[in-house]
Parts: structure tokens; C-alpha cells; sequence
């Protein structure tokens, strides 16, 4: 989709007339490469309310951190979601991007999966330390994908992916 910007508009205008739905699968669309298709979907999914599980793994997102901050900023809004991927989008990569992920994780209570493998989180300890203290939050979080981020290359990162691991009591699902 983020190749052929008319195909994009044409689905994200069809997408926004479906307020009923509640899973979207948009993974691997490189959708971080162009900004009027992600501003477009930005808009989009913040329409979609009743969505319950969204995929946007692999779509470059981190390649343009302004449009990465909007669209995680608006995943805020969708207080439904239980399953979220963005797996494989580089978000570890710019400051201002981790720090919109853990703000918008912190309004997601109701996630039972979350998805984060392949983001470089661990570039930035400080940041990876406040996202992982943000994740031990989430109550209901059964599955957990931190996989490829490097979180335990450093002592104090490691210590809180221990700590974030241990207080997720209805953690069935691991990958790292």
C-alpha cells in the first residue's frame, strides 16, 4: 500500500466506513514510506473504534518518526484493542517515537497480546527501561513479543525485562 498511493486511498477510504470492525491486518504495506497514505490511515484508525486487534508489523514506520509519533499517539484512542502488533518497524530508533509508545501503552489496559519484536528498543536503556516499567502495568497481558530488540545487552535493561516478566501474572506467551 505504501507504494501504490491510489490503491492505499481507495482501501483506507473503504476502511473508514467500517466502524463495526474489530480486527485489522495491515502488516507488511510500507506504509511508513509514504506520508499521505499514514496520515490518511491515522485519520482512518481513529474512526475505528470498536477495533479489538490491530497488525502493523513490518511497515517501515520508523523511517519517518513524525509519522510513527501521530500513528502511535492515535493507537491511544482505540481503548478496545486486546491484540496489538508492530512488530519489524524500527520504533526503538528515535526518542520521541519510544516515548509516544510508552504513553499510548500506558492508556491500552485492556491488552492481553502486544507484539514488539525487531523495534531496536534497546538503542535507547533509558527508554527501554520506562517501556518495559510500562508494560509490567499491563494486568492482562498473556502474550508478550520483545524478541530482536536487544533489551538485554544492557545490565539495567536486562534487570527490568526480569522485573517486567515477573510481574505479569497472566503472562503465558513469551518470546525474546
Amino acid at each position: 500500500l505504501g507504494n501504490n498511493p491510489q490503491t492505499a486511498k481507495a482501501l483506507i477510504e473503504t476502511l473508514a466506513k467500517l466502524t463495526n470492525l474489530t480486527q485489522l491486518g495491515l502488516a507488511s504495506n510500507n506504509l511508513g514510506n509514504n506520508f499521505q497514505t499514514a496520515k490518511a490511515l491515522i485519520e482512518t484508525l481513529a474512526k475505528l473504534v470498536n477495533l479489538t486487534a490491530l497488525n502493523l508489523n513490518n511497515n517501515n514506520l520508523g523511517s519517518n518518526p513524525q509519522t510513527a509519533k501521530a500513528l502511535i499517539e492515535t493507537l491511544a484512542e482505540l481503548a478496545n484493542l486486546t491484540g496489538l502488533s508492530l512488530g519489524g518497524n524500527n520504533l526503538g530508533n528515535n526518542p520521541q517515537t519510544a516515548k509516544a509508545l510508552i504513553e499510548t501503552l500506558s492508556k491500552l489496559v485492556k491488552l492481553k497480546e502486544l507484539y514488539l519484536a525487531n523495534n531496536n528498543l534497546g538503542n535507547n536503556p533509558q527508554a527501554a527501561k520506562a517501556l518495559l516499567e510500562t508494560i509490567q502495568k499491563l494486568a492482562n497481558l498473556e502474550g508478550l513479543g520483545l524478541a530482536n530488540n536487544n533489551l538485554g545487552n544492557n545490565p539495567q535493561t536486562a534487570k527490568a525485562l526480569v522485573e517486567t516478566i515477573q510481574k505479569l501474572a497472566k503472562l503465558n506467551t513469551y518470546t525474546f
